[in-house]
């Protein structure tokens, strides 16, 4: 959520709605480029899909295609950070893997909503782990 609108609920849900569906484009992007990297690697022919013709026109700079010279792939790289009240979110995107760290006060279950919301995004999770610090 790289901008926030208010700080009332209502602002908070549907700007992270906004996010979720950036990181859901996002993904499938992601998709697509590790799909052609792996066509590449076996030396077949990457397969045209509908979505080429859209990537091409809008596909954005990344970290690697600035010039480089001890880099020869691209790695594509973001970052944000928010918080509010009782909840902060950190996400880094680097090449194909995403990092989410979350931290919410006195939250019973927390991160099982966030599993959850993650196997709805279909993701393949490698790593999850949690705890408790201090009084949250």
């Amino acid at each position: 959520m790289t901008k926030q609108s208010k700080n009332d609920r209502a602002s908070i849900v549907g700007d992270a709605i906004d996010y979720i569906n950036e990181l859901k484009r996002t993904v499938t992007e992601l998709k697509g480029w590790v799909e052609k990297k792996r066509c590449i690697k076996e030396g077949l022919k990457t397969p045209k899909t509908e979505d080429d013709a859209l990537m091409e026109g809008n596909e954005s700079k990344s970290l690697g295609d600035m010039d480089n010279p001890y880099n020869s792939s691209s790695l594509r790289s973001s970052w944000l950070h928010r918080k509010s009240k009782n909840t902060e979110v950190d996400v880094r995107i680097i090449d194909d893997e995403v990092t989410v760290k979350l931290v919410q006060q006195k939250r019973i279950n927390c991160l099982l909503f966030v599993s959850k919301v993650l196997d709805e995004l279909q993701l393949d999770l490698h790593h999850v782990a949690g705890g408790l610090i201090g009084d949250y």
